[in-house]
């Protein structure tokens, strides 16, 4: 349908407007599916560093993909 095809195309733009390290930990936690503690240990950094950035990363995700055009 034609929201489905606007969805996914926001969701695309959304991921494009991302750093390559930024999408490096998205992509490690959901397109890899990997917990916190085991993207900390790749990534080495603290868990509690991807964690906290992971939730700025979904919050700001959230609120791009609600923007009006």
């Amino acid at each position: 349908t034609e929201e489905r095809w606007i969805r996914k195309v926001c969701v695309q733009q959304a991921l494009a407007s991302l750093t390559l390290e930024e999408r490096q930990l998205i992509d490690l936690r959901y397109k890899d599916d990997l917990a916190q503690p085991v993207i900390a240990q790749i990534l080495g950094m603290p868990e509690g560093t991807v964690k906290v950035r992971l939730h700025r990363l979904r919050k700001r995700l959230r609120k791009v993909m609600t923007e009006e055009p």
